[in-house]
């Protein structure tokens, strides 16, 4: 939940138990029937957000998470719902979620997804420097030895492990370059050989 959902859900509280209490004050007589209809509007008002922001979650997700194929063979990205392309991808046999970053020459790895990968931090030389929007970071040169994006199996490639703190790992040019068509559409991003 972002900061403008939750200024959006106190309002509504706020507006909900102004509107309680007007209800309240004006049948101070039938006070126990008035509150019990208060409980069920309560009780529905909660179940439908939290249903919708589950619902919501489970869209995003889903989205973030799944490319699908087509029957000539391309692999298609939907947008996720924070406005960027993301992808699974089976790295040495190991689901690691990316996001496309075309601007990123290189695969970047997060260190929690290198060490899922088998790369032990401490035994990484942290010797190359990345400029990033943050600032520079210390880089580990690694090589992954097999990449599957639906029926693209690629191998042998250079990555980089970042020393700072990801979210995701980055699958930047190094990666995309094998394919012969990148086709960007406002929804979707279409990868074919």
């Amino acid at each position: 939940m972002n900061s403008f959902d939750l200024s959006y859900l106190i309002y509504a509280g706020l507006l909900l138990g102004a509107i309680l209490l007007s209800v309240l004050a004006s049948r101070r007589s039938e006070l126990g029937s008035v509150l019990k209809q208060g409980t069920v509007w309560l009780i529905l008002f909660l179940v439908v957000v939290f249903g919708y922001g589950i619902w919501t979650d489970i869209q995003s997700n889903s989205k973030l998470q799944f490319a699908r194929e087509t029957a000539d063979g391309q692999v298609i990205i939907p947008k996720g719902a924070d406005g960027h392309f993301h992808a699974t991808l089976m790295v040495n046999d190991t689901p690691i979620k990316f996001l496309v970053d075309t601007g990123a020459s290189q695969i970047v790895l997060s260190m929690q997804d290198a060490q899922r990968l088998g790369f032990d931090p401490n035994k990484l030389t942290f010797w190359n420097t990345a400029n990033t929007a943050n600032g520079s970071v210390r880089t580990a040169p690694v090589r992954l030895e097999t990449m599957v994006l639906g029926p693209y199996m690629e191998t042998n490639f250079r990555a980089s492990v970042n020393e700072g703190a990801m979210n995701t790992s980055l699958l930047g040019m190094e990666y995309l370059n094998r394919f012969s068509s990148i086709q960007l559409s406002p929804t979707e991003l279409t990868l074919s050989k």
